[in-house]
């Protein structure tokens, strides 16, 4: 009875945070000194060197050069030397992190005292083993009875996926100088970048170039697939 009482609570928690999770939310941070766009061309590049051959680097990049062209800039011919250099960087890492439920209602057997239960469990959501730490304690009793419940706290431990994007914008001559830097930043249950990244791409291109040195917040909607 209790593993399906927990059972029906976890999936009603799953449930709840899937809805609050239709769309992703990027932090936007932005400096610079950037001109209103005059049909400057652009060469887009990574930060890192070693990312200069990857596939996955090409598809963002193209993705970045399509939000620009809404802007009025335009992308170099190979044979010639474009005005701007667009930088950019992304990654992804992960931690752990505990959310409250508050539908979790706990029965079981215990002795011959009929116990209402306050406390707290902690335990992994389905992707990862559990981990039990239940710190029971009981506000009243029955003699008579052979088992106990009540609402518990509960606390799923889950790990949660922080990625980044890095947007840096220069003038392509000897003095290089730094006219834009972008920074996004979006949290969430998803590893997969390459379904996180055009959305984190939206997002620094709202309101493109943006207030320098103002953060924002942005939410944007995800889209429904078949």
């Amino acid at each position: 009875m209790n593993s399906i009482v927990k059972l029906l609570s976890l999936v009603l928690f799953i449930s709840l945070l899937a809805a609050c999770n239709s769309s992703v939310t990027s932090y936007v941070s932005r400096f610079h000194v950037l001109p209103k766009p005059q049909g400057e061309t652009v060469e887009i590049i990574p930060l890192d060197k070693e990312l200069s051959s990857s596939i996955e680097f090409s598809i963002y990049a193209n993705m970045v050069g399509e939000e620009l062209g809404k802007f009025g800039y335009k992308p170099a011919v190979k044979s010639e030397k474009a005005d701007l250099i667009v930088e950019l960087d992304y990654g992804i890492e992960s931690k752990e992190r505990a959310e409250y439920n508050p539908f979790y209602f706990g029965l079981g057997f215990y002795g011959s005292n009929f116990y209402g239960s306050l406390g707290t469990r902690y335990y992994y959501n389905s992707f990862y083993p559990y981990s039990h730490h239940s710190p029971f304690y009981s506000p009243w009793r029955h003699s008579s009875s052979f088992f106990y419940g009540g609402f518990q706290n509960d606390i799923i431990i889950s790990r949660v996926f922080n990625r980044q994007l890095i947007m840096n914008i220069t003038e392509n001559n000897a003095e290089a100088k730094r006219l834009y830097e972008g920074k996004v930043r979006s949290r969430g249950n998803s590893a997969k970048l390459s379904r996180i990244m055009p959305y984190m791409i939206k997002a620094i291109f709202s309101g493109f170039p943006g207030i320098s040195g103002e953060g924002e917040r942005i939410s944007i909607e995800l889209e429904k697939r078949d």
